[in-house]
């Protein structure tokens, strides 16, 4: 029983931490697009840049 719980336990923190980086990445990659339409200060610095 003890092994069945800890097993339980492993894929929930994991599918967790998988949502997690889902939600994270996300978020970030939403931002990039929404900076890159609207140019934003972080895509006039970045076409400066290149």
């Amino acid at each position: 029983m003890q092994e069945f719980l800890n097993a339980e336990y492993f894929l929930a923190v994991r599918d967790a931490v998988l949502y997690g980086l889902c939600v994270f990445g996300g978020f970030v990659l939403l931002n990039s697009v929404i900076v890159a339409i609207t140019g934003g200060p972080a895509a006039k610095n970045w076409g400066e840049a290149h």
